[in-house]
Order: C-alpha cells, then sequence, then structure tokens
C-alpha cells in the first residue's frame, strides 16, 4: 500500500518541460494583450483629446460668432438714418449676422416686423474636424444655441437678447426663455453679461449706456441709489477667485491685488506700481477712489464695479473697447446682482 502512495504521488507530478510551456504560453499571451491593447488605448486616448480640443474650439468659435454678431448688430441699429423701420434693422441685423461678423457661423432662423420693432430668431454653430472622430456642431454639447433678439429702431437700442432651444422653435410656448443676454455657450471665449455685480442691491437709479457705445476702464455705466457703478478691464472679475493667481510672491503670478492695482492706476490714483502687494499707497489709493466716487469705506465695494472685458488699454478705445449690444434694464427697476446690459465684440 505504502509503495503504490508513493507512485501515485510521483504521477501527480508535471514534468519541467510542460511547466516551462505553460509559462511561456501564458507569457506569449501576456505579450499579445499588450501589443494590441497599448496602441488601441493610445488611440483611443489620442482621439479623445481631439474630440475634446474639436469642442473647445467649437465652443469658442460659437461664443465669439455670438459675440461678434450683437456688437454689429447693435452698432448698426444705433446708426440707423432717421426715418428707418424694423424692415431696416431686420436687414442690418441679417448683414451682420450672415456676412464677415457671424464667420460663417450665423444663421437667420426667422423675423418678425411690427412698426419699428425687429424680433429675429438666430441660430449660430460651429464645426470643427477632428481628424476622422467626432465633430461638433450646433447643438452638440455646447457648441452653439438659438436665440432671440428685439431691436428698437425708435430708441436705436437692441431691448432684449434671450437663448431659446432649438428643438423648441417649432412651438414658441415650449421655448425656455432665459433673460438674461447670455447663451449656452459656456466654454472659453463665452461673453457674460454686464451686470451689477454679486452683492448689489437697490433702485436703478440711472443709466447712462446705450447700445453701440464702448465700455473702457473707468466709464460710469449706472448709478444704484445714486452710487456710481464703475467700468473695469482685466484678465477675469475681481469676484472670480478662481481665475487669479493667490499668492502675489510666486514669479508672473497675478493676483487679484494686481488687478486692483492696475485699474486704479489707469484711472490716475498711485498705489506704488502692480507688485500685488496691499501696502499703504494701495489702500490709499483705494480711499481715494471712493470718496471720489461718493463710496464709503475703505475697501472697493465689488458690487458697484463692472467688468466688461479683457481690453488692453493700449488699444484704440473707438475701435476695439467692448460694445454694448442690449440694454435689459430700464431707470427704476430694483436690481439684485440683475444684467444691466450685455456686451459683446466686434472682433
Amino acid at each position: 500500500m505504502a509503495e503504490a502512495s508513493g507512485g501515485s504521488r510521483r504521477a501527480a507530478v508535471r514534468p519541467w518541460w510542460q511547466t516551462a510551456l505553460v509559462g511561456v504560453l501564458a507569457a506569449v499571451g501576456v505579450l499579445a494583450v499588450l501589443v494590441v491593447a497599448v496602441p488601441l488605448g493610445a488611440i483611443a486616448f489620442d482621439q479623445r483629446s481631439k474630440d475634446n480640443d474639436a469642442e473647445s474650439g467649437a465652443r469658442g468659435s460659437a461664443a465669439a460668432a455670438f459675440g461678434a454678431v450683437t456688437a454689429c448688430t447693435a452698432l448698426a441699429v444705433s446708426e440707423l438714418a432717421e426715418g428707418a423701420g424694423g424692415d431696416d434693422a431686420a436687414v442690418a441685423a441679417r448683414a451682420c449676422a450672415e456676412g464677415e461678423s457671424g464667420r460663417g457661423t450665423t444663421a437667420v432662423l426667422g423675423s418678425e416686423v411690427d412698426g419699428g420693432v425687429a424680433r429675429l430668431t438666430m441660430r449660430t454653430s460651429a464645426s470643427v474636424e477632428t481628424g476622422g472622430g467626432t465633430d461638433w456642431f450646433a447643438g452638440h454639447g455646447s457648441a452653439g444655441g438659438c436665440w432671440h433678439m428685439t431691436l428698437d429702431v425708435a430708441a436705436r437700442t437692441m431691448t432684449d437678447l434671450a437663448d431659446v432651444r432649438c428643438s423648441a422653435l417649432d412651438d414658441e410656448d415650449a421655448a425656455v426663455a432665459h433673460e438674461t443676454g447670455l447663451l449656452a455657450l459656456d466654454g472659453d471665449g463665452s461673453l457674460d453679461p454686464l451686470t451689477a455685480a454679486p452683492g448689489a442691491r437697490g433702485e436703478l437709479t440711472a443709466l447712462y449706456v446705450t447700445t453701440g457705445d464702448r465700455l473702457w476702464t473707468g466709464d460710469i455705466v449706472a448709478e444704484i441709489d445714486g452710487r456710481p457703478v464703475v467700468a473695469y478691464t482685466g484678465p477675469a472679475p475681481f469676484d472670480e477667485p478662481g481665475a487669479w493667481d493667490d499668492d502675489a510672491r510666486i514669479p508672473y503670478s497675478w493676483t487679484v491685488t494686481h488687478g486692483m492695482q492696475k485699474m486704479l492706476g489707469e484711472l490716475g490714483y498711485d498705489t506704488g506700481g502692480i507688485d500685488g502687494v496691499y501696502g499703504s499707497l494701495t489702500a490709499q489709493a483705494i480711499r481715494d477712489f471712493n470718496a471720489d466716487h461718493g463710496i464709503a469705506g475703505d475697501e472697493l465695494d465689488e458690487s458697484l464695479l463692472v467688468w466688461v472685458g479683457d481690453v488692453d488699454r493700449s488699444l484704440d478705445r473707438d475701435r476695439d473697447g467692448t460694445v454694448v449690444t442690449a440694454v435689459l434694464a430700464e431707470v427704476g427697476d430694483r436690481v439684485s446682482g440683475d444684467a444691466l446690459v450685455a456686451l459683446g465684440r466686434t472682433s
């Protein structure tokens, strides 16, 4: 019995060459998987990168076209001759949309004219070739959108901009419009409406701009409860922390303090330079700015400052300033961070 048991154990031991063969086959299998999977993974990653770049490019292109078309239209309506009617305004808007300003991305879907008022429906879209994967079109992702604009010839102004779902255009009752002047174009290059800035509360007691006006650092846009709302330029709004660096000690950083010093310096207040250091000169410059504008306190009141884009002060104001494209508020309105006017760029 003992010998038979020992023989059984010997028979269960696999010969060395079988073990080696199994190992070789396993290694070959793993290598084959890697040979196939790694290139496929690299191709998929490359395509995904191209698609992401295409989406970003399309969104930016559509947003830029929207800004250019609204700015072009606002300027055209503000310059219409005496006696012009809603038909003339519609023609001017169509020329902007379908001409150079539209950059081949904007089409007029329809227009309605009632005397001196024209209401147009537009579609702004963009498509970017990705080299073989997904292309981005209007209504796909955030690459484009449909919108309305209303033009009042008597007032020489654009009185409304509103989003509308492209799929809802056949059923106006189902349209979802947002009276903000914003499209669903939230990618790089999108243009926010100029607002009274977060925190502003009170009555709009004066409005000093209209469509076609160009805004620059230091311009007084409006008054809220008699306090001036002052425009400023820069890389981002002061109340958008994620757009600014945190530490001025880091080389080439750009903090909110840098931005404030730049604004104050452009308005003639001495901050001791643009160094990102909130020192005594910067503090005094802020107090002087507040005193000159009838604002109490020792700090800049961001609710009375309005960002009008990243416009280089060295450029030509009359050509490069941000254009007021629509008036979205009236004197006497109560505001709470609401849009006063919408902005666009002609280039």
